[in-house]
């Protein structure tokens, strides 16, 4: 019996481990990555990367941090979207711009 039991804890252990790895794995991938040796290539790279299903994604998206963040960091506070400026009327433009297309 105790030797059944511990087959199953280590399974059990090998299957959490399998879905740590894996969760690291997918935080890694969604997660803002520090761009060394900052250059506009980079940027552009890691805004394509974390953006890149923003038409098909929910408003939500724009509520990320990870979104918010790289905006914030790669751009001036000031940058001009239409008639207003700043980091959070782009997240607000673009979140609205979605919603329209969204229902088309």
């Amino acid at each position: 019996k105790l030797r059944t039991q511990a087959q199953n804890l280590e399974t059990e252990v090998r299957v959490l481990r399998e879905q740590v790895q894996k969760l690291e794995f997918q935080l890694q991938m969604i997660s803002p990555r520090i761009i060394e040796n900052t250059t506009p290539w980079n940027v552009v790279a890691e805004y394509f990367r974390l953006f890149r299903f923003v038409l098909t994604a929910s408003a939500c998206v724009y509520e990320t941090r990870m979104h918010r963040d790289l905006l914030r960091n790669t751009m001036a506070p000031g940058v001009i979207i239409d008639d207003d400026q700043g980091v959070e009327t782009m997240l607000e433009r673009w979140s609205a711009r979605v919603d329209f297309a969204a229902e088309l």
